[in-house]
């Protein structure tokens, strides 16, 4: 899928992400055909399996990671882009959405199945901490591991929700644990929210997972205080901080679900 409408422009491994993830919803609206849409992900699926994960300059990712920019009809490195963990891990998320809703049993539906699953498995989440306890931002085979990491809330929460659900090569909790610790609050109008800026922080992560369920869930069983006002988003007051960050160490903690609880569209 090219990262934007200008000729030329290369493939984008988080657009294939939300482009998987379209196929689902395309066939539940009646926009595609579901075998249409099946042809669609095989061929997605079976690229990023069998591409070159060497690592080279000219090669398609790196420890079950991919190159931020791949070439249209190669699917090889472009611009010298970095193997992207969170460009990745938007692609994982599309991965595991058709291999929920693509639940059948025939051969190709089989085959998406086992596919996702070999995809997702392959990913070394603990190499991408690079040697610390949070996650680097992006790695080069020219210099190495970036050296940004991530840092605040932002998209990461699903890269961190994922990497703590990997049956092979999950984060630790304290890497989580970490990466929470360097959130910044703000005050203002005397309401504690958690801050974030750039708009897509607050749709990627939530295209896949059901925050507002984890939520309520855990408001029920802390019986924590929400203060709502017109106008405004949903915060949180000063005396639930605390109760806050539990509740979102128990979200990765039951990161496992996510396969249960991250299809796009209801099938009823």
């Amino acid at each position: 899928m090219a990262d934007t409408s200008r000729a030329g422009s290369p493939a984008s491994i988080a657009v294939v992400g939300f482009a998987l993830s379209c196929y689902a919803v395309g066939v539940e609206r009646g926009w595609m055909t579901r075998a249409d849409a099946v042809a669609r992900t095989l061929v997605i699926l079976r690229f990023f399996w069998d591409c070159s994960q060497d690592g080279q300059a000219d090669a398609t990712g790196y420890k079950g990671f991919y190159y931020h920019f791949l070439d249209m009809k190669t699917g090889k490195r472009v611009w010298q882009s970095e193997v992207s963990l969170i460009d990745t891990t938007l692609l994982l998320a599309g991965v595991l959405t058709v291999s929920v809703y693509f639940s059948e049993e025939t051969p190709s539906e089989n085959e998406i199945r086992k596919r996702a699953d070999a995809i997702y498995r392959r990913v070394d989440w603990q190499w991408a901490r690079g040697g610390g306890t949070t996650v680097r931002q992006g790695w080069k085979p020219e210099s190495g591991f970036l050296h940004y990491g991530w840092g605040g809330y932002d998209e990461a929460i699903i890269l961190y929700v994922l990497g703590l659900a990997s049956p092979t090569h999950p984060f630790p909790e304290s890497s989580y644990t970490k990466w929470t610790a360097t959130y910044q609050w703000e005050n203002i109008y005397d309401y504690e929210f958690l801050y974030a800026g750039p708009l897509f922080i607050h749709h990627f992560s939530q295209a896949w997972i059901d925050f507002a369920g984890i939520r309520d869930r855990f408001m029920r069983e802390k019986k924590a205080t929400i203060s709502k006002t017109a106008g405004a988003p949903l915060m949180f007051s000063a005396n639930t901080r605390g109760a806050i960050r539990s509740g979102l160490t128990a979200m990765a903690r039951i990161a496992g679900a996510l396969r249960q609880t991250t299809g796009p569209v209801s099938r009823h």
